[in-house]
């Protein structure tokens, strides 16, 4: 995990508000982003099968403060990518 995670902050250093939305390289870490959400995400499933999500001991998922942390930045990276989505069809319909 801790390839992905370097990766991700690599990808973060790299975005810019900036760039053109047509261009290559934000194409690219838009597509590094949606699949570094994806792998975060399972293994947030993983844990969760593996340990309970919040009433399965001290070992639950949401007992532990960083697990805490990655699911919430999964929620809103996730919420923000829909957001995205609904509103590039929305362009796209006017």
């Amino acid at each position: 995990m801790m390839f992905f995670i370097v990766i991700s902050s690599i990808q973060l250093g790299l975005d810019n508000p900036l760039y053109n939305p047509d261009s290559t390289l934000f194409k690219i870490l838009v597509i590094v982003d949606y699949v570094i959400t994806c792998i975060f995400g399972f293994e947030i499933i993983i844990k969760v099968i593996a340990n309970g999500f919040i009433m399965c001991g001290s070992r639950s998922y949401m007992r532990n403060v960083v697990n805490i942390l990655d699911f919430f930045i999964i929620i809103i990276s996730v919420s923000l990518f829909y957001l995205t989505y609904i509103d590039n069809i929305l362009l796209h319909q006017q």
